[in-house]
This record gives structure tokens, sequence and C-alpha cells, in this order.
């Protein structure tokens, strides 16, 4: 378990990494939460093709056990697809979830920046995505306000009106 700070506020930025997934715990105290998602593998930041089979599994292996302890308070996880992460391809996603098999394992769909698998992402995904990201990046990195990707906005969101699973579009304002 990772050394963090009392639970009495938010942890410091210092003890969250970016890593290969980011996870949305809901109901739970911001310490747990930081120690599930690093012991999730969620640090590093390698990407699904650059992460060994050691890695995988025991990013699978660390997820179920997070599934578990969220699902002991009634609390779901979310594993967001995005860029560098376990869950940076749909494919990826697909196979963390599949091998995960909790039934409180959703994920977050982001757009990918290539545009081809950003459009086929939510069709393949949509049965397993609770929550839409609404936020895009250019190939440089770039944060990109939504508007610069409306055509895809607008078919994701009209997609995600037939997903039982969807619930929220998470929008990530840029100035």
């Amino acid at each position: 378990m990772l050394e963090h700070p009392p639970t009495t506020g938010v942890p410091a930025a210092r003890h969250v990494r970016p890593g290969p997934c980011s996870v949305t715990f809901r109901a739970l105290p911001a310490a747990e939460v930081v120690d599930l998602a690093a012991n999730a593998g969620l640090a590093g930041g390698m990407g699904s093709a650059n992460a060994s089979p050691d890695d995988r599994a025991m990013t699978v292996q660390e997820l179920q056990q997070a599934g578990d302890v969220a699902a002991a308070a009634d609390a779901e996880i979310a594993p967001e697809l995005h860029r560098r992460a376990s869950t940076d391809t749909v494919t990826s996603t697909t196979r963390l979830l599949e091998e995960v098999g909790r039934d409180n394992l959703s994920t977050h769909w982001q757009p990918p920046v290539d545009d081809v698998e950003a459009a086929a992402g939510p069709d393949v995904l949509l049965p397993h995505v609770s929550t839409l990201h609404v936020f895009s990046c250019g190939p440089a990195g770039e944060q990109l306000p939504p508007a610069a990707r409306a055509v895809l906005w607008q078919q994701v969101l009209t997609s995600a009106q037939t997903a039982p699973a969807c619930t929220d579009a998470l929008l990530e304002v840029v100035a």
C-alpha cells in the first residue's frame, strides 16, 4: 500500500502518478482510492503494447481486487480509455474488461486520437461504457475543445442514448 496523508482532504498530487489507466472509484475514501489505483498497476504510463505479460497479469489481478473492495462498498470501478494506458485502444480495453470479469466494472470512454478508431470505439465498447468523457486530444497531445470533433460527439451522444449502462457524460472544459 502507498504511504498517504490522512484522509482529511484530497491526497497531495505527488501521491498520484499518471498511469496505464485512470480508474474512478465512487463512494470510497480518497486514501483508499489512491491505494487501489497504485496497487492496480495504474502507474507507469507504458501503454498496452509495451506492457509485459507479467505487467498485464498484475493489472488484471489488482483490478479484480479493487473490484471486490469496491463491490463491498456497493461501488463501481471504471478504467478510462486513455492513451499510454492499459486501456489505450478499444481492443485492449475490451480485453481488460473481459479478463477482470467483475460485474461492477465498466469503462469511461474518451475518443482516441485516431479518428477511425474513435468512430468505431463507441459501437464496440458502448455496452460497457458508464460515462462518456467529452474531451479530445490532437496528435501532439494538445487538448481540443469538444467542438473540434463535433461530428464525432454528435454520433457518440446519439448512440449513447440507447445504451442503458451509459448514464453520464463528463464534460471537460478546454479554454
